[in-house]
C-alpha cells in the first residue's frame, strides 16, 4: 500500500479503463481529544512548537534535489498570511472548483479541482521526478475526505490535550487500519498541553474482528494482527528515527561497537557499558501476574507452559547455586522449582522469613504492591511510591538476585509513569522482556487506580489514550516508562543474532486492551489482557548464556587439602590438591575465589604463597577444560591464580609465567600441552603436586 504511488480502486467493470496511478500521501493535522481542528476558520490555539514541527516535517527531504508537496483547500490557502504564501521550499497544491481562482502563474503553486486529480498530477511527469513526499494539510472537508482513505500512508497529529471550543471536526483515526509509530513526551506551551504522534497504515481496510477481540491466537494476539504493510521507509526520516525501538537498537549497536570486553558469572564473556526482537507476550503477562501473586514456585509457570525460569529452578542449578559474593553455596535442601524469596515474594512480603514455596505467607512482611496502589490513589504526589526487589538479607536464599531491582511511580497530569532501575541488563534476551513487563505493570496500576469504571468490555491503552465511556473520561492513564540501566551488556554469543536484528526495521507498536470489569490487582488472569496488532519480525534465536560450572553439579569440602567436584557428564572427579593444608578448612581458598571463579585472576595473600608451590590438577570432560596453573614463579615469588572454565573455544592461548596452555576444539580438548608434558602426565596420574 505504501510507496510512491497507488492505483485507484476499480468499480468492478471489466471494460473500465485502467485508472491513472496516484501518489500516496501523509496527513498533517493538529486536533483536540474529540478531533476538533478549528473555530471560525482559524486555529483556536497558537503553538510555536507545532508550527516548527509542521515546517520541519513538510520541508525536509532526504534527496536535496527534490522537494515535498503540500495539498490544501482554497480556504486554508487564504488563511496563510500573505508574507508566507506560498509555503516556501514546497510545491503548494491548492484544491478549488472556483473558475475565478487563478494563481497558476505563482511559482511553486498548482491548482487542481479535486483530491484525485491532484494525486494523479503528482504521480505523473514531471512531478513524479521532483516531488519526494506529499502532505495533506487541510482544511476540514479535505481532511474528512482523506484522513482514513486508502491513499493515506501516515497521519502526523499534534494531540491537543487542553480543551478548546471548536466548530470544525474530523473523523477519529481508524486504529484497525492505523497504528501508532511514535509519540513524543507531552509538553506544555502557553498553558497548552500537547504531544506529537504519528500513526502509520498497517493494512488496507478496516478489520471488524480487531474491534471485537475475536480470533485470538495462543500467544494472546489477534489472528488478524499481521500487517499488510511490511516496511515503513516512506516516513520522513525525522519521524522514522523517533520510533522508541531505535533507542534500544542504538544502544545495542553502541555496546557491540564500543563496549568493554568483560568476564561474567556465566563464563560466556560480555561486551558491556555502564549507565546506559520478538517478545514472548504471553510469557510477559504470566510472569508479571506470577510476580503480583507473590509466588516463588517456577512450577506455577511451568504448568502454564512458561519455561523462562526453568534454568534457575532446576535441581542441577540449585545444587550448584553461585553468588557473586560466595564461591559456592548449594541449595540442596531446596525443592526443585523453589526459587526462594525472589521478585514476587519481595513485592508482597518484604521482610518476612522465607521457608519454602509451599508456606502460607499471608499477613507476613510488608506488601509493597498494595502500598503503591494506596499511594497512587490517595497520595499521588508522594515521592516515595516505590517497590523494591533488592533485599540484601535474602540474596543468599534466592536462586537469582534481582536484576530489575527498583521501581518508582510518578503521577502528574492524569498520567502514571514508572522509572525502573536495572543493575544488570542482558540487551539481547532480557531488556525487551523487561520493558514489556514494566510497561504492562504501569498499565495495570493505572487501570486499578482509575476510579471510573468503563462501560466497554475492554479498556484500550493506545499510547496515551483510553477509550472514554458514558461515565466520563478516565482519571488515570499510563504515562511514560523510563528505564535506567547500570551494566548494559551483550553476550558474545549474542552478537551475530543482534546484528541480524539491527538490520530489521522497527514496526508500529501494538495496542493493549485490559478487561474493564477487573479492578482488583489480585484477580487478573492472562485472558484479561489482549494485545491487538502485534506483528513482529521472525524469531531470532539467542540462547541464554551458560551458567558457570555448567558441567558440574556437586561440590564437597571433604578435607582440609582437597575440594572435590563431580563431573555431571563424564563422572570423573576433579581434585584440587595442594602441597599444604588449607587454613580453616579451605576458608581462605573460598574467599580468595569469591569474585574470581571464571576467566579472572586473583593474588593470594603473600603468606599463603611465600614458601609453597600450589598445584591444582586439571581434568577434561566433553564440554569444558578446567585448568589451574602454578601460583609461584621460578623464584618462588607470588603469582596470580588463573582459573579457566572455557567452552570449546578454538585456538585459545593462555600464557602465565613459564606455563603455556592451548585450548582446542571440543573433540581435541584432550590435546592440552604444557611445556613439560611429563609433568602433566604425573599430575593426572597421581593427583598431587609433581615430584
Amino acid at each position: 500500500m505504501s510507496g510512491d504511488s497507488v492505483a485507484n480502486l476499480s468499480n468492478g467493470n471489466a471494460n473500465t479503463q485502467q485508472p491513472n496511478p496516484r501518489k500516496t500521501y501523509q496527513v498533517v493535522v493538529a486536533a483536540t481529544k474529540d478531533m476538533g481542528i478549528g473555530k471560525d476558520g482559524k486555529l483556536p490555539w497558537k503553538l510555536p512548537s507545532d508550527l516548527k514541527f509542521f515546517k520541519d516535517l513538510t520541508l525536509t527531504t532526504t534527496d536535496s534535489g527534490k522537494k515535498n508537496a503540500v495539498i490544501m483547500g482554497r480556504k486554508t490557502w487564504e488563511s496563510i498570511p500573505l508574507e508566507h504564501r506560498p509555503l516556501p521550499g514546497r510545491l503548494n497544491v491548492v484544491l478549488t472548483r472556483s473558475g475565478s481562482f487563478d494563481i497558476a502563474t505563482v511559482e511553486n503553486v498548482v491548482i487542481c479541482g479535486s483530491m484525485g486529480s491532484a494525486l494523479e498530477l503528482l504521480a505523473a511527469s514531471p512531478y513524479c521526478l521532483s516531488i519526494e513526499k506529499v502532505f495533506v494539510i487541510g482544511g476540514g472537508q479535505i481532511l474528512r475526505e482523506s484522513l482514513n482513505a486508502p491513499g493515506c500512508d501516515a497521519i502526523h497529529i499534534t494531540e491537543i490535550e487542553t480543551d478548546f471550543d471548536c466548530d470544525t471536526f474530523i473523523p477519529a483515526i481508524d486504529t484497525s487500519v492505523f497504528q501508532p509509530w511514535y509519540s513524543s513526551f507531552p509538553k506544555v506551551e502557553k498553558d497548552i498541553r500537547h504531544c506529537f504522534t504519528t500513526y502509520v497504515r498497517v493494512r488496507s481496510s478496516t478489520i471488524e474482528s480487531l474491534s471485537q477481540n475475536n480470533g485470538m491466537n495462543p500467544d494472546g494476539n489477534s489472528e488478524n494482527s499481521k500487517f499488510e504493510v511490511k516496511e515503513f521507509s516512506f516516513l520522513p526520516k525525522m519521524v522514522f528515527e523517533r520510533h522508541e525501538e531505535h533507542l534500544y537498537l542504538r544502544m545495542v549497536q553502541d555496546i557491540i561497537s564500543d563496549g568493554n570486553l568483560k568476564d561474567d558469572r556465566t563464563g560466556t564473556g560480555t561486551l558491556s557499558k555502564f549507565g546506559c526482537q520478538k517478545v514472548f507476550w504471553r510469557g510477559v503477562v504470566e510472569e508479571l501476574l506470577w510476580f503480583i501473586s507473590g509466588s516463588t514456585s517456577a512450577k506455577v509457570l511451568q504448568e502454564k507452559g512458561i519455561h523462562i525460569w526453568d534454568g534457575n529452578a532446576s535441581r542441577d542449578y540449585l545444587d550448584r547455586h553461585v553468588l557473586a559474593f560466595i564461591f559456592f553455596i548449594g541449595l540442596k535442601d531446596r525443592e526443585e522449582g523453589d526459587l526462594g524469596p525472589v521478585y514476587g515474594f519481595q513485592w508482597r512480603h518484604f521482610g518476612a522469613r522465607y521457608t519454602d514455596m509451599h508456606a502460607d505467607y499471608t499477613g507476613q512482611g510488608f506488601d509493597q504492591l498494595l502500598d503503591v496502589i494506596d499511594k497512587v490513589k490517595n497520595n499521588p504526589n508522594d515521592r516515595r511510591i516505590i517497590i523494591s526487589s533488592w533485599n540484601p538479607s535474602d540474596l543468599k536464599l534466592m536462586a537469582l538476585p534481582p536484576c530489575h531491582m527498583f521501581a518508582q511511580f510518578y503521577v502528574a497530569n492524569g498520567e502514571l509513569s514508572c522509572q525502573m532501575y536495572q543493575r544488570s541488563a542482558d540487551m539481547g534476551l532480557g531488556v525487551p522482556f523487561n520493558i514489556a513487563s514494566y510497561a504492562l505493570l504501569t498499565c495495570i496500576l493505572a487501570h486499578v487506580c482509575d476510579v471510573h469504571v468503563q462501560s466497554s468490555e475492554m479498556v484500550s491503552v493506545d499510547m496515551r489514550q483510553k477509550e472514554s465511556s458514558d461515565d466520563g473520561p478516565a482519571d488515570l492513564i499510563p504515562g511514560d516508562f523510563v528505564h535506567v540501566i547500570g551494566d548494559a551488556h551483550v553476550y558474545q554469543t549474542h552478537i551475530r543474532p543482534l546484528q541480524e536484528q539491527l538490520r530489521k526495521l522497527p514496526k508500529p507498536f501494538p495496542i493493549l486492551k485490559i478487561n474493564s470489569e477487573k479492578k482488583d490487582i489480585d484477580t487478573f488472569v492472562a485472558d484479561d489482557f489482549k494485545l491487538i496488532g502485534y506483528d513482529p519480525h521472525q524469531k531470532i534465536e539467542m540462547k541464554m548464556a551458560a551458567q558457570l560450572l555448567e558441567a558440574y553439579h556437586d561440590v564437597e569440602f571433604d578435607t582440609k587439602d582437597q575440594i572435590k567436584i563431580c563431573g555431571l557428564e563424564s563422572g570423573r572427579a576433579i581434585s584440587f590438591c595442594s602441597a599444604f593444608a588449607f587454613c580453616e578448612s579451605c576458608v581462605h581458598f573460598d574467599r580468595a575465589m569469591k569474585r574470581h571463579s571464571y576467566l579472572k585472576s586473583y593474588n593470594f595473600r603473600p603468606f599463603v604463597l611465600s614458601t609453597f608451590v600450589f598445584w591444582l590438577v586439571a581434568s577434561v570432560n566433553s564440554q569444558f577444560v578446567l585448568t589451574i596453573i602454578p601460583l609461584t614463579k621460578p623464584d618462588n615469588s607470588p603469582m596470580s591464580l588463573c582459573h579457566h572454565i572455557l567452552p570449546s573455544t578454538p585456538n585459545h592461548l593462555f600464557q602465565e609465567g613459564n606455563v603455556s596452555l592451548y585450548f582446542k576444539e571440543r573433540d581435541e580438548a584432550s590435546k592440552i600441552k604444557l611445556e613439560d608434558e611429563a609433568q602433566l602426565s604425573t599430575l593426572l596420574q597421581h593427583g598431587s603436586k609433581p615430584p
